[in-house]
């Protein structure tokens, strides 16, 4: 009877998991962004990225 009633749970777990691995995800993509916004002109050179570019960037949508 146990088994059968972790089965049952065993597909919204699942479900609970991946919603969980996407949104640590999207928040690792929020603070990269926010980091990369953050960054003086002088990081920004060396990376090879402008300020337009870092600005346009950070105020993506983090699910993009």
């Amino acid at each position: 009877m146990a088994i059968r009633a972790l089965e049952t749970h065993a597909p919204r777990r699942s479900a609970l998991r991946a919603a969980l691995r996407l949104l640590t995800a999207w928040m690792s993509v929020r603070r990269t962004r926010m980091a990369l916004r953050d960054l003086p002109p002088s990081l920004l050179d060396d990376i090879g990225v402008t300020r337009e570019a870092a600005d346009a960037e950070a105020s993506r949508p983090f699910w993009h």
